[in-house]
């Protein structure tokens, strides 16, 4: 199974970090290393042993699914620990344990040694194994047939918050087990906004739409962004939206093993700057995939992409009052290059809805 294989890399890892086992209390990370996602998880893992400590709501489901790991009801996280045997040094999440639950657990533990170590996990899941390519496809693919399917409501009239909540009925009705994340419809000088609160200004002609959203299917999400245009774009219209194309589109196509995240950013940035945009571009070329939508690795300085990466790439310009462009795609990286995971066209002008090639 392949969460087996993933709990001896995560075992390697923390040999190598002088850890006997660690203590996992992030969701996601519980659910990757187990494939259970129930809201009340914890993992104590020690040489020889791992259990799943859960409450009896879960306990079917969690013996059913958690193959390999002894499932443990009714027990404090620090009885757990102290059963094991000896002084084990056991890594913990830093990040996701609470100042109160840590304290706890330190009152509680009686011979274990307890270590901060972040990130190992998170390190780990950034190079994604072919279940979960298929799965994050499977999400990308539901995106791109949802948005294909919105093309006909796209018109002036129709607030963004009735085009977001058909949009998300549309990824559910294929499949989608909810969103990858709140969706953002931000149109006119919404669009400006990279991070715009879904509402209910009504759509216009001469309006910049763009949709940032994501499916979320068996524990995997999509994330893809598409701008469109309402009526006759201006010469500006096309200036702005055709130096975001070309920037996505050639910094995506540099993305292959080996390369630096800095130099796909870097190329993102030139094309933008050459236009005459660059401070107008606020924010991060793009960030990894996978069980959450914003998880490693990042698109930039400190990375040199993997086979199995999986990542975005959102360059986008900002105008404050007049409107913005993004144009998102998330992209696995192969052995020998890398492909698209969602393929909704992007003309290389500002589309109408309804577009279908580019």
């Amino acid at each position: 199974m392949r969460t087996l294989l993933r709990l001896a890399k995560f075992r390697q890892r923390l040999s190598e970090l002088g850890a006997d086992g660690a203590i996992v209390t992030s969701r996601e990370n519980v659910a990757y290393l187990t494939g259970f996602s129930g809201s009340a998880a914890t993992l104590v893992i020690a040489p020889g042993r791992a259990y799943l400590v859960t409450d009896g709501r879960y306990e079917i489901r969690a013996r059913e699914v958690a193959k390999g790991y002894r499932v443990t009801l009714g027990k404090s996280l620090a009885d757990v620990v102290n059963e094991l045997p000896g002084r084990p040094r056991l890594a913990y999440e830093p990040t996701h344990l609470t100042d109160s639950r840590l304290s706890e657990l330190q009152a509680g533990v009686r011979r274990a040694e307890l270590r901060p170590e972040s990130r190992v996990l998170e390190e780990i899941r950034a190079v994604k194994d072919p279940d979960e390519i298929a799965l994050i496809e499977r999400a990308a693919a539901i995106a791109d047939e949802a948005w294909a399917a919105l093309q006909p409501s796209i018109v002036p009239g129709v607030t963004e918050v009735e085009l977001s909540n058909q949009l998300e009925a549309a990824m559910k009705a294929r499949g989608a087990s909810g969103v990858g994340f709140d969706s953002i419809v931000a149109s006119g000088p919404n669009s400006a906004i990279p991070h715009h609160e879904t509402g209910d200004r009504r759509i216009r002609e001469g309006d910049f739409i763009t949709f940032d959203f994501g499916a979320l299917y068996k524990g995997y999400r999509s994330d893809m962004t598409r701008t469109v245009f309402i009526g006759e774009p201006t010469e500006k219209h096309r200036e702005v939206y055709n130096a975001v194309y070309r920037a996505q589109v050639d910094s995506a196509a540099m993305i292959a093993p080996g390369v630096s995240g800095e130099d796909v950013a870097n190329k993102a940035r030139e094309i933008i700057k050459e236009a005459g945009y660059d401070k107008y571009f606020t924010h991060g070329l793009g960030h990894g995939v996978g069980r959450d939508v914003h998880e490693l690795p990042g698109v930039g300085r400190g990375t040199i992409f993997e086979p199995g990466h999986v990542v975005t790439v959102e360059p986008g310009i900002y105008l404050e009052g007049w409107g913005g462009v993004r144009i998102e795609d998330t992209v696995f990286v192969t052995r020998s290059g890398s492909r698209p995971l969602t393929t909704s066209p992007k003309p290389a002008w500002p589309s109408p809805p309804g577009t279908v090639d580019g």
